[in-house]
C-alpha cells in the first residue's frame, strides 16, 4: 500500500500496512474538530513488527563495519537526492513549517 497520511498505517518492508486493530481520534481543542485518526496496533500486530525488527537487527549485527557504512552512505545519498516535495506537502498538511534543512535540500525559498 502506498503511504496515505489520512490512513493510519505503519511501515514494514516492503511497504505500508493499514492498522485495523483500533483507532483514536485527535481533536483540535479550540474548535473540537477532528484533525486526524491515530491507529492503535493490537498485540498481534506489535508481535509481528517486533519479530521482523529482531530479524533485521540480527542481520545488521552480523555485517562488518564497512558494509554497514556503505549502506548508510547510500541511504544518506538517496535522501539528499530524493524528491522532497511529498515531504513538504505532508509537513504542511500537518500544520508545521518547513525546516531549514528541507529548504536547503529541496532548493525552496520561502
Amino acid at each position: 500500500m502506498p503511504f496515505d497520511p489520512g490512513q493510519p498505517s505503519y511501515f514494514l518492508a516492503p511497504g505500508h500496512h493499514v492498522i485495523e486493530d483500533g483507532f483514536e481520534p485527535l481533536f483540535d481543542p479550540g474548535t473540537l474538530e477532528q484533525i486526524v485518526v491515530f491507529g492503535i496496533p493490537g498485540s498481534e500486530t506489535i508481535d509481528t513488527i517486533l519479530d521482523r525488527v529482531a530479524e533485521a537487527q540480527s542481520k545488521w549485527r552480523g555485517m562488518d563495519q564497512k558494509s554497514r557504512a556503505r549502506i548508510l552512505h547510500r541511504l544518506a545519498d538517496d535522501i539528499e537526492q530524493g524528491d522532497m516535495s511529498k515531504v513538504a506537502k505532508y509537513m504542511s498538511l500537518d500544520g508545521q513549517a518547513l525546516s531549514r534543512d528541507l529548504q536547503r535540500v529541496s532548493g525552496w525559498q520561502l
